[in-house]
């Protein structure tokens, strides 16, 4: 590929990236309202609601473990384990060092999470732990960190993205209160939006985590998924607005697809106003980046499809967000 199409690729991908960003910040905010506004309007038992999440995530990661095959390293990583643990006690009994005591524990966790096959089920503990690090938040853990105290506005506001949205779906469809909410006329449009956006909300994750830790969204845009979410193509045939022959080609694409499902995330949680407003302005500066030179990639069907369907999906939601 000639240098002057890397260089507006990677001007494409900057301006994505910055899209990506921007909603999936307003995103989290409006699912934080939502959470807020279901927790006061209805009669739910708060105080015991993030133990019970805590409680559901360690054992849903352990039923991932369960499930998992055992590859051939297992046994090897398992004899590793009892030998590092015999280490670590031994040293324990000697005064072993500080940073020594630590460099085993490392080393024990290390074999302990290959063992597990990459599952950690004390990871929502472990993330608040590695979040309280901070300087910036590191008073906050401090005083609302402990399961004793903590309340799911607290968690809320300490919480990693992933793991909010993990307590997101966890209050919906697995703390058992499924039906009161259902029930609850002020929160009923909620319950439904929880529903739709069930599936959407990991591949909105995906691509926001990827937007922020820098990384090419843009990249190897021929690959198509073999498992997309077929919800999403449905949304996007209903819009009208963009050429079924396009969608068809390219929305198996995974920066289409993820992209595709933070708009429609975002399209149903935050309300028409100021925020959706300024969005769409936004998007419709990016749309206008995201469509130059399109033409250079003509000859590369695969690569010009998916950039016309991202392109278009920025320009059909900016419309429709204008409007409303």
């Amino acid at each position: 590929m000639d240098f002057a199409y890397l260089v507006d690729l990677s001007r494409k991908d900057a301006v994505l990236r910055e899209l990506v960003l921007d909603l999936a910040l307003d995103l989290e905010h409006y699912l934080k309202v939502v959470v807020n506004r279901v927790l006061m309007e209805s009669n739910l038992k708060i105080d015991s609601l993030i133990e019970k999440f805590f409680a559901f995530s360690k054992k849903k990661a352990l039923a991932q473990i369960v499930q998992a095959p055992l590859d051939e390293a297992a046994d090897a990583n398992a004899k590793k384990l009892q030998s590092l643990s015999a280490e670590f006690l031994n040293m324990r009994s000697s005064d072993g060092s500080k940073s020594e005591l630590a460099a085993a524990q490392a080393q024990i966790y290390s074999a302990a999470y290959s063992l597990c096959g990459g599952i950690d089920c004390d990871h929502v503990e472990r993330s608040l732990l590695h979040f309280g690090s901070s300087r910036y938040s590191k008073r906050l853990v401090e005083k609302y960190g402990s399961l004793e105290i903590m309340q799911p506005w607290h968690f809320m506001e300490m919480a990693s993205f992933g793991d909010f949205i993990a307590f997101y779906k966890f209050l919906f469809f697995d703390s058992g209160e499924h039906d009161q909410l259902k029930h609850c006329s002020e929160v009923a449009k909620d319950v439904r939006n929880a529903q739709h956006i069930k599936r959407l909300l990991f591949p909105a994750k995906t691509l926001r985590n990827a937007a922020a830790h820098n990384d090419y969204l843009l990249n190897d845009l021929k690959h198509r998924m073999k498992e997309p979410i077929k919800s999403i193509y449905k949304h996007l045939i209903e819009l009208y607005d963009i050429p079924k022959t396009t969608i068809d080609k390219s929305w198996k694409t995974p920066a289409a697809h993820d992209y595709a499902s933070l708009l429609i995330c975002y399209g149903l949680i935050v309300p028409d106003g100021e925020t959706k407003t300024r969005a769409a302005r936004k998007m419709h500066e990016g749309f206008c980046a995201l469509s130059q030179n399109l033409s250079y990639y003509r000859e590369q069907d695969d690569v010009f499809c998916s950039l016309e369907l991202i392109a278009k999906l920025t320009d059909c939601f900016s419309k429709r967000w204008q409007i409303s």
